[in-house]
């Protein structure tokens, strides 16, 4: 499965997402320790699916807050991005923690599913 971003503009992320077969995927986008609400796929006739989802306006806040997008469920990251705001920001370091801290929080759900389902 690939998700390739064409835009995110007025506070909307659009993409394709590529490789899926028939079905709808079941696709998330994690910002902050949280699934942000509002995704939508719409199939494509080419069988692609065109991606929406609507930012939040607490995103536009100061720092760097960073979002992971990926398949529900296998936890393989598809795209992630990340939005600095305020202040400039030290280096590209700050956003690198960022996405490894939206990262580690994929890492830790994916963990705590497996021991749920293998015990």
């Amino acid at each position: 499965m690939h998700l390739t971003r064409t835009r995110i503009h007025a506070g909307v992320y659009e993409g394709v997402l590529q490789g899926t077969g028939p079905d709808a995927p079941e696709i998330t986008a994690m910002y902050g320790g949280g699934d942000l609400a509002d995704v939508t796929l719409s199939s494509n006739d080419d069988n692609t699916w065109s991606v929406r989802i609507n930012l939040p306006a607490d995103l536009m806040s100061e720092g760097v807050q960073t979002i992971v997008i990926s398949d529900k469920d296998t936890d393989q990251t598809l795209d992630s991005f990340t939005i600095a705001m305020g202040e400039p920001v030290a280096g590209d370091l700050t956003a690198e923690i960022a996405l490894l801290r939206a990262e580690l929080d994929i890492v830790k759900r994916a963990f705590q599913r497996h021991c749920r389902e293998t015990t």
